[in-house]
């Protein structure tokens, strides 16, 4: 009988990846003792500073690694960063170069740009109003003219953020303007606030200081000056937005870029939104490595 055919084996492949960059916390503490500010060894660890803000998230971009946080999954008040959301609807649902009519929404409470009605603005300078300087009437223009009208750019708002995994969060208007109904959380917003600075014209907008829109004919200039009080002092910040109501407190989202990693840093309900966040970011880089695995 003759013996049975072995199967040639297939040659070895050997693949080489790049090693990935990992942020490893020191082996005397854990993350819950990091929070709860409790010291393993006497100065081994700098202890966090006092942070007003009711919730707060620390991200490490590049591994999606947590590495602070306090009740990230709390719903709370999101104030104006909402407009990111808003953003992506707007960009994903209207031309860039569509040019839209504004009308009586822009007589609107808040920030305003400063736009008037009867004036016709691309999509685009109202998507960077909205960003930059958070102009309620910009955004409002936005919502009115979509395709399915104000109440269907709400509910695409809450479409896209159930594709997006944002469990926690509802969108009841596309200003951030205070309604019971409408909440998110540090762990939705750092979520959101990936998803927009992969978009390239999105990112290079949250990263402006100031800069100036106009209606087609030129005839109305509108000067946006950024919100953000980080944006310019700090080089390393890179965006992303600020949110202020009655209800909401202080409100910020801030992309923080070293050289060989990423932040993302989310407060919710702050007294302090700035001090919060660079404190945050200090103790980080004090207590935290980042090692290739």
């Amino acid at each position: 009988m003759p013996e049975p055919i072995q199967a040639e084996e297939e040659p070895l492949q050997i693949f080489l990846v790049e090693p990935a960059l990992r942020p490893v916390l020191p082996k005397n503490i854990t993350q819950t003792e990091a929070i709860n500010n409790l010291e393993i060894e006497p100065n081994s660890v700098p202890t966090l500073p006092g942070i007003s803000a009711q919730s707060y998230l620390v991200l490490d971009v590049g591994s999606g690694a947590v590495l602070l946080e306090k009740n990230k999954d709390e719903p709370l008040y999101p104030a104006s960063t909402v407009k990111l959301m808003s953003a992506l609807v707007a960009k994903q649902s209207l031309p860039l170069d569509t040019v839209l009519l504004t009308g009586p929404e822009v007589f609107i409470a808040g920030n305003r740009v400063g736009l008037s009605a009867d004036r016709q603005v691309t999509a685009i300078d109202l998507i960077k109003a909205s960003l930059v300087s958070s102009g309620n009437d910009a955004v409002q223009v936005l919502a009115y003219h979509h395709p399915l009208g104000y109440d269907g750019f709400i509910r695409t708002m809450n479409e896209e953020a159930r594709r997006l995994s944002l469990t926690n969060t509802v969108f009841t208007n596309p200003t951030g303007f205070d309604d019971l109904a409408q909440k998110s959380t540090c762990q939705d917003l750092a979520r959101l606030a990936q998803v927009v600075v992969k978009d390239p014209i999105l990112k290079k907008f949250i990263t402006l200081t100031e800069t100036t829109i106009s209606d087609i004919e030129g005839n109305s200039l509108y000067q946006l000056n950024n919100t953000n009080q980080l944006l310019g002092k700090y080089s390393q910040v890179k965006g992303v937005k600020t949110g202020t109501t009655e209800l909401a407190g202080q409100v910020l989202i801030t992309y923080w870029e070293e050289e060989e990693y990423s932040l993302l840093v989310v407060v919710m309900n702050s007294q302090d939104r700035y001090l919060d966040t660079l404190s945050l970011v200090s103790w980080v880089k004090e207590v935290v490595t980042w090692q290739r695995f």
